[in-house]
């Protein structure tokens, strides 16, 4: 959109005839947004209608959605964040950065159920519901994605290492100097090798506390890596951070938690008529 840079960029120019052009950029996110608006209420849907009627179609509905629906999930993503995050430097490129963010918004989902299961523990009728053994459950996922984040992103990084091309080398030596190699370091650590070896532990798995604390510095490093990846595309000299990189993250998300609150107000916590709860709960009570 910008004309005086895409003056500047043959590669800009190259790739605006056909798909980074404002029309088709908007036309896709619309999409986006609308094939994933479409599953959350559908699923929404249908689980409200479980609760409320206990028709037993409504689990292998559900199931039927879910399934297709995870693999539009993965798709819309990759092509999301190749439109909003890498086309912000349109002479690099990577086939492995949409998964990473995949991998990385799904950790974000997980440590966030942790955090809100984490809660209602404490609180009625959960309390008398979720055991240890739901943790530790919870934390072997954790677990499963923290290698999946750190395989796709350490891949993309060994690859582009081996090979030594400059116009793919920029992107990481923009995101080593003044002061973004710090972040890349803490992320390493705080995002894969800290949670990793916690959570090669059985007894901190179970533990609603310790994991509850380990979900939040999940969240934080996800919001760091999130600005590492973003901003020394402006600012590759110097650390720098805008007030709008604060901001923006906590009136979005607190938008969001309000309708997450709202809906958690509306519904049963536990869902009530699922033809598997029984056995569930009799599983878990038994660990």
């Amino acid at each position: 959109m910008n004309a005086e840079e895409m003056s500047r960029s043959a590669a800009l120019q190259l790739k605006a005839a056909h798909y980074l052009n404002p029309p088709f950029f908007a036309t896709r996110a619309a999409i986006y947004f609308a094939l994933w608006s479409v599953l959350a209420l559908l699923l929404n849907w249908l689980s409200l209608k479980q609760d409320r009627t206990a028709d037993p179609k409504c689990s292998k509905q559900m199931r039927m959605l879910s399934g297709p629906g995870l693999g539009v999930f993965v798709i819309t993503v990759t092509f999301a964040a190749i439109d909003w995050v890498m086309s912000l430097d349109p002479s690099w490129s990577s086939t492995i950065f949409g998964l990473i963010f995949v991998a990385s918004w799904t950790m974000s989902a997980l440590a966030f159920t942790i955090l809100a299961t984490a809660w209602l523990s404490q609180r009625e009728p959960m309390n008398a519901v979720v055991r240890a053994s739901h943790f530790q459950d919870l934390g072997n996922l954790t677990l499963t994605l923290v290698m999946l984040w750190t395989y796709f992103a350490f891949s993309q990084y060994l690859i582009i290492w081996s090979a030594n091309l400059p116009e793919e080398t920029t992107w990481y030596v923009a995101r080593k100097h003044g002061g973004w190699g710090a972040i890349a370091l803490a992320t390493a650590i705080l995002q894969f090798a800290f949670p990793f070896l916690i959570l090669l532990s059985r007894a901190a798995k179970q533990s609603a506390r310790k994991l509850a604390m380990l979900a939040l510095l999940i969240l934080a490093m996800r919001a760091l890596d999130v600005i590492w990846l973003i901003e020394p595309t402006f600012n590759r000299e110097r650390f720098h951070l805008s007030w709008m990189d604060v901001a923006a993250p906590i009136a979005i998300g607190g938008l969001w938690l309000a309708a997450f609150s709202w809906q958690l107000q509306q519904r049963p916590l536990v869902p009530i008529n699922d033809p598997q709860l029984e056995q569930a709960l009799a599983m878990h009570a038994g660990h």
